[in-house]
Formats: C-alpha cells, sequence, structure tokens
C-alpha cells in the first residue's frame, strides 16, 4: 500500500482529500474524516437518486429521469454514502450545478434539490453535501449559492443554520399555491448590489420546488 502524502494546508480552508467514483465523475470531495462519503453522482447512481426523490417528493418537488440524468451527465449532483446494517448505500444527495459563464447570474449558483433519507437525518449529511458545494463554488469565484424551499416545512431553519440569508418569498401559480422563501448565502467578501434582489433578469425562471 502506498505511503498516504498528508496535503499542505493553503491560507484557503483546508482542500478536502480527492475521492473518485465512476468514470464520469470529474470532481469530488470527502470535506472531513468522517462518514458518509462524499462523492460527484455517475451514470451508475441515477436509481439511487430516483429513488429517494421519489421518497420525498412531497418536499423536494420532482425532477425527471432526463432532467437527473442531464444534471449527473453534468457534474450537478453531489451524492452521501454511508452504512447501514453494515453495507455502503447512498444515503443523500444534493444538486447544484453551475451557472452558464454567458448569463449575467452566473457568480450566483443554484441549489436544486437537498435529500437526505430518511432515517440518517441529524447526522450533519445535508451539511456535508453542502460543504462540498460550497467549497467548490467559492474557489471558482462564485458570488454566492441559492436555495428554494417551501415556507412550511422545517427546512428553512437548516438554510438559516448554514448562513443563508431570506432574500424573499414568492408563491407559484400552481393548485398547491406554496408559498417559497428564497435564500442566498454570500461567498465572497464583495458583495454585488444584485445580490439582494429576489429575482435577477437573466435568471431562468425556476420550477415549483416542493422544498429543499
Amino acid at each position: 500500500m502506498p505511503e498516504q502524502i498528508k496535503p499542505v494546508a493553503p491560507a484557503i480552508p483546508p482542500v478536502p482529500t480527492l475521492q473518485r467514483r465512476g468514470a464520469s465523475a470529474r470532481r469530488s470531495f470527502l470535506p472531513r474524516v468522517m462518514t458518509p462519503q462524499i462523492f460527484v453522482a455517475s451514470f451508475e447512481d441515477l436509481t439511487a437518486l430516483v429513488i429517494m426523490q421519489l421518497d420525498e417528493s412531497n418536499r423536494v418537488g420532482f425532477l425527471t429521469f432526463q432532467a437527473l440524468r442531464d444534471y449527473v451527465e453534468d457534474g450537478a449532483v453531489w451524492i452521501a454514502w454511508g452504512t447501514l446494517a453494515g453495507q455502503q448505500r447512498p444515503v443523500g444527495y444534493l444538486i447544484s450545478p453551475i451557472p452558464k459563464r454567458h448569463l449575467a447570474a452566473e457568480s450566483l449558483q443554484p441549489i436544486i434539490q437537498c435529500v437526505v433519507a430518511a432515517p440518517h437525518r441529524r447526522q450533519g449529511i445535508a451539511s456535508a453535501l453542502l460543504e462540498c458545494v460550497e467549497y467548490d463554488a467559492r474557489v471558482r469565484g462564485s458570488v454566492g449559492l441559492q436555495a428554494r424551499c417551501r415556507a412550511d416545512l422545517q427546512a428553512n431553519s437548516f438554510w438559516a443554520a448554514q448562513g443563508f440569508i431570506k432574500i424573499d418569498q414568492e408563491h407559484t401559480r400552481t393548485a398547491r399555491g406554496h408559498a417559497i422563501n428564497v435564500w442566498r448565502k454570500p461567498l465572497q467578501k464583495r458583495i454585488p448590489h444584485w445580490f439582494a434582489f429576489r429575482r435577477l433578469r437573466s435568471e431562468p425562471k425556476p420550477a415549483d420546488p416542493g422544498g429543499q
């Protein structure tokens, strides 16, 4: 077994240990010495993603199989693997696509879904997933992250605890008519004037999330 080399601590927060899973995983991080392990999802994880989404569709909304596949292909899905009954299995995931460079909102990275399987909640899994996304976005120079969460869900307290700021509340044009809280977290010292605006002119209209 090759000798493990300890990385030199940089001036910015410590770089997470590189992990890879599947040929299509372009980047993935283990934020600290802990379980679960965090990876960038590959196509072989699609079935697990579909199952976890179906279990939580009332809270996080619904993405088609093709949409999930496209996010995986783009390297936008982070998946957490943990141990249950002595076996390794997916326990959560977070979808956060990198904005297109031609948009004025390119520096604001959206969080589309954040799901943790019920038996594994309150174990720091969502925080670990978010840590990976935040580190990746911060290194690329993103101004901030944006999450949208149904106003009646307890998940709003999670975003507040993670340093997100409630920007506004919007109402979806659906039969359910849920109010959606818009949360943003700044990642850089200098924040542009548009950061507190509810919507950006170049920002694509989001689909109705059940919640985050």
